[in-house]
């Protein structure tokens, strides 16, 4: 277990559960294959969790007591924001040498609010298409609503992006690089399809620097009802849908990161004896 106080509250990290696992992996020739792996879970405490207080891996190191760094397998626990006590951590197992391994890291503790600019209500989104809606923000972030012929200018734009990117880089792309350029422009067209469409309803946004800066974008009708409901994203291009025509009474919220909202929380937990 490790302990810290942060204000008047104590941050606790503890280890419920270790093991080593088999599971089944794709190998290069596209074979499935068995490998071992050592699954982690451990949980937060001391700290309130809610959907205005989140957290998220910002680091983490391994280390084994023969001196191995033992690489982190799932990554997707660095990836996003979660209210979530528990966190499941998968690695690469140790050599059979190994008899117990130290975890250090650090998490970032998000707290959007409206003092510290992280929270942002805009009303009336509707009348200022085309303006950006987050000018008074600290980052400099930009997010403006794309009017239809906007739209198709940023597709060419885009397109164009993604074909340089592609013939720099053609000789040292993987396989997989290549599937997902491909899927990227595909996403490309469907959402500019989507976004041309007057019978369905979507706002198409342009955002600065790129939608991974921002933690979610939601919309609201008059009544305080959710009613957005998916996205779809490439680079600059945001997409979301509705489920009913936004009015002058609508309104959306928007959470993006900044550093006044973040405390970075050190964690370690040493002497962890293997399975």
């Amino acid at each position: 277990m490790f302990c810290s106080t942060i204000g008047a509250q104590e941050f606790h990290v503890f280890l419920q559960d270790i093991q080593e696992i088999r599971t089944s992996v794709f190998a290069d020739d596209a074979r499935r294959k068995v490998v071992n792996q050592l699954k982690i879970l451990t949980s937060v405490n001391g700290i309130t969790l809610d959907k205005n207080h989140l957290i998220k891996l910002q680091s983490l190191k391994v280390l084994d007591d023969k001196g191995e760094v033992l690489q982190l397998i799932d990554t997707s626990i660095r990836e996003q924001y979660s209210s979530r006590k528990s966190k499941e951590i998968v690695l690469e197992t140790p050599s059979r040498k190994a008899k117990k391994i130290t975890i250090t890291g650090t998490l970032n503790y998000f707290t959007p609010t409206q003092e510290n600019k992280a929270y942002i209500r805009i009303d009336n989104f509707i009348e200022r298409i085309g303006e950006n809606l987050l000018s008074d923000h600290p980052k400099k972030a930009q997010l403006s609503i794309l009017k239809h012929e906007k739209l198709s200018k940023l597709e060419v734009e885009i397109d164009k992006s993604i074909t340089k990117d592609m013939e720099e880089r053609y000789e040292e792309l993987s396989e997989q690089e290549v599937l997902d350029i491909e899927l990227s422009r595909k996403i490309l067209k469907d959402i500019v399809r989507r976004g041309t469409d007057n019978r369905a309803h979507f706002i198409n946004f342009k955002i600065y620097p790129s939608p991974k800066d921002f933690h979610s974008i939601k919309v609201y009708n008059e009544k305080d009802q959710l009613i957005s409901y998916g996205f779809a994203s490439v680079e600059q291009l945001y997409q979301i849908n509705l489920s009913e025509e936004p009015t002058s009474g609508s309104y959306i919220e928007v959470i993006l990161e900044n550093n006044t909202a973040i405390k970075q929380l050190d964690f370690s937990l040493e002497n962890i004896y293997l399975p």
